[in-house]
C-alpha cells in the first residue's frame, strides 16, 4: 500500500509540474506575441521556436506520463530538459540581468518534489554549471553595463546568484525530506487505521449483540449484521421508532422491550451511551432464551414444591381414603342408596388428584422402547369417543401415511397425549373438532393435536406450563405441566400456537434414531 501511494503521489507531482510549466509556456508564448505586436518576425522568431521545443517537449512528456510517471528517471529528465529551456530563456533575454533568471529557483524547487530528497542540491548544482556556461559564452558586458561598468559589483552579484542556488537547492531538500517523513508517516497511520478499521469492521460482524450508532439528531448512521437481524435496515429510520416508548428514555441509560421478529416474540435488553459530539450508541441483546430458561427453572422449582407437598400429603391422604372407601362399599352391600355412589366418585376423584400430584412429584424418567404411537393414538381416540362428556364432539384422526415404529416410554406417552386430548376435548364447543396427526418429519416423530375450542390469549400462553396454573374451573392446572415435562424427559419440544376464536394447535417433536436402530425397522 505504501509503495502504491507512494508511486501515486509521484506521478501527480510530475503531473502537477507538466501543467505549470504549461501555464510558464503560455505565459512567454503570449509576451512573445506581445512584443511583437508592431515590429515584424525577423529575429523574433528564435522565442517562438523556443516556446514549440518546449511544447512539444510538454507532449512527449505527457504521452509517457503514464507509463513511466513513477520511475525515477524520468523526473530527472524533466528537470534536467527544463534547466536547458530557463538556460536558453535566459541567454536569450539579457543574461545575467534577464528577468527569467528566477525560473531556476523554480527548477531547484520543483526538484524537491520529483526526485530524492538530495536532488534539489544536485540540481542546483546542474544551475550553477549552465549558468556559468552562459556567463562565460556571453561574458559580463551586459552585466556590467547595468551596473555602471563596476566589475566588483558584477562579480559579486554573480557569486550572490550561484550562492542563492545552493542556499535554494539545501532548503528544498531539507523540506523535501521533511514532506518525504510526513508523507511517509502519513501512509504508516493510514495503513494503522485501516488496520483498527477492519478489526473493528470483524468484531462487530462477529458480535452477537446488535449495535447501532445514531447522528446527534438521533437518526441511525450505521448498524452492524447483528442490528441488521433484528431490526431489518435500521440505518436512516429515528431511533425512536426502533425503542418504543423511547421518547421517555432520556434519562435511561438500560431498560427491556419486546419485539416481535420474524413472528416470534423476543425479550431485548437495550443499553444506551451518549457521546460527547452528541451521538449515541445502543447496545441490544436478544435474551428471549435467557428468559425462557429462567420460565423454566423457576417451573421446576414449582414442580419441586408440588414433589415435596405431595410427598408430605400422599400418605396422609391415600390411607384415610382407601378407608373409606372401603367402609363406603361395606355400606353399599347393605343398602343402595345413591348416596354411596357419589361418595365413591369424589372418593375416586380425589385419588386421582393424588396421583396427579404424586405424577408430578416424581422425576420424569422414562424407558423408551420400541412401540405403535399410531395404535395408541387409535386406542385414546376410541376411548374418548365412548366417553359421555365428549359425545357430541367430533373426534378425528388426520389422514396420513402410518409413522411404523418409534422409540418411545409407550406408558408415558400414553398419558401426556390422554391430558392434551382431554385438554382439547374441553375446550372444544359442542359440534365442534378436535383432531390428531402423527408424521414423520426430518425422521422425527411429530404428535398434532388441534382443536376448535375458543383460544388461549396471548398474555396466558407462556404460563399454561407453570404448575398450578388453569383458566378451567376445578381444574388442577397440572395436565399441561405433566405435558411439557415428559416431552422434554423424551429429548422432545412442545410448541403452541392459539388465536381467539380459532382454536389451539400442540405440536410435540420427539427425535427417533435412524430406522434401522430400531429392531424390525418401521413398520
Amino acid at each position: 500500500m505504501q509503495r502504491s501511494l507512494a508511486g501515486w503521489s509521484s506521478r501527480a507531482a510530475v503531473t502537477g509540474y507538466i501543467f505549470v510549466k504549461l501555464l510558464l509556456g503560455l505565459g512567454w508564448l503570449a509576451s512573445s506575441a506581445w512584443s511583437l505586436r508592431a515590429e515584424t518576425l525577423g529575429p523574433r522568431t528564435t522565442p517562438f521556436i523556443l516556446a514549440g521545443v518546449l511544447f512539444l517537449a510538454m507532449g512527449v512528456s505527457a504521452v509517457l506520463l503514464r507509463r513511466f510517471g513513477e520511475a525515477r528517471w524520468f523526473g530527472w529528465t524533466q528537470l534536467l530538459i527544463d534547466s536547458f529551456f530557463v538556460t536558453s530563456l535566459v541567454s536569450m533575454t539579457g543574461g545575467a540581468t534577464s528577468p527569467f533568471f528566477l525560473l531556476y529557483f523554480v527548477n531547484i524547487v520543483a526538484a524537491g518534489f520529483l526526485v530524492p530528497s538530495t536532488g534539489p542540491v544536485a540540481i542546483a548544482g546542474a544551475n550553477t554549471a549552465a549558468y556559468g556556461v552562459l556567463l562565460w559564452s556571453l561574458g559580463l558586458r551586459s552585466l556590467m553595463g547595468a551596473l555602471n561598468g563596476d566589475p566588483l559589483l558584477a562579480y559579486s552579484h554573480v557569486l550572490l546568484q550561484i550562492f542563492a542556488f545552493l542556499l535554494v537547492g539545501m532548503l528544498a531538500s531539507s523540506l523535501s525530506t521533511g514532506l518525504r517523513k510526513a508523507r511517509a508517516a502519513l501512509v504508516q497511520q493510514e495503513r494503522q487505521n485501516q488496520l483498527l478499521q477492519d478489526r473493528q469492521d470483524v468484531i462487530l460482524a462477529s458480535l452477537g449483540t446488535a449495535v447501532l450508532l445514531t447522528d446527534p439528531l438521533g437518526n441511525v448512521a450505521d448498524a452492524n449484521p447483528a442490528a441488521r437481524r433484528l431490526f431489518g435496515e435500521p440505518v436512516g429510520r429515528p431511533s425512536l421508532a426502533l425503542f418504543p416508548g423511547g421518547e421517555g428514555l432520556s434519562g435511561r441509560l438500560s431498560w427491556e422491550q419486546s419485539e416481535v421478529v420474524a413472528g416470534e416474540a423476543r425479550v431485548l435488553l437495550c443499553s444506551r451511551s451518549v457521546l460527547d459530539s452528541g451521538e449515541q450508541v445502543y447496545l441490544v441483546e436478544d435474551i428471549s432464551n435467557i428468559r425462557k430458561m429462567e420460565a423454566a427453572v423457576a417451573r421446576e422449582e414449582r414442580l419441586s414444591a408440588v414433589g415435596r407437598l405431595a410427598a408430605g400429603l400422599a400418605h396422609e391422604i391415600r390411607n384415610p381414603l382407601a378407608s373409606l372407601s372401603g367402609s363406603v362399599q361395606l355400606l353399599q352391600t347393605e343398602s343402595r342408596n345413591p348416596l354411596f355412589d357419589i361418595m365413591l366418585r369424589e372418593m375416586d376423584r380425589l385419588n386421582g388428584l393424588v396421583e396427579d400430584f404424586l405424577d408430578s412429584a416424581r422425576p420424569a424418567g422414562v424407558k423408551p422402547e420400541p412401540c405403535a404411537p399410531d395404535q395408541i393414538v387409535d386406542d385414546l381416540l376410541l376411548t374418548l369417543r365412548n366417553d359421555l362428556r365428549f359425545r357430541d364432539r367430533q373426534l378425528l384422526r388426520a389422514a396420513g401415511e402410518p409413522v411404523g415404529l418409534a422409540l418411545l416410554d409407550p406408558a408415558r406417552f400414553r398419558q401426556l397425549l390422554w391430558n392434551l386430548l382431554l385438554n382439547a376435548a374441553q375446550a372444544t364447543r359442542t359440534g365442534g373438532a378436535v383432531r390428531v396427526g402423527l408424521a414423520r418429519v426430518g425422521g422425527d416423530l411429530r404428535l398434532r393435536v388441534e382443536d376448535d375450542g375458543a383460544g388461549i390469549p396471548a398474555e396466558v400462553l407462556p404460563q399454561i406450563f407453570d404448575p398450578f396454573f388453569t383458566s378451567k374451573a376445578g381444574g388442577t392446572g397440572l395436565g399441561l405441566a405433566n405435558v411439557e415435562r415428559l416431552t422434554r424427559a423424551h429429548g422432545g419440544v412442545v410448541r403452541v400456537e392459539s388465536a381467539l376464536g380459532l382454536g389451539t394447535v400442540f405440536e410435540l417433536d420427539f427425535p427417533q434414531p435412524a430406522a434401522a436402530a430400531l429392531p424390525g425397522g418401521r413398520s
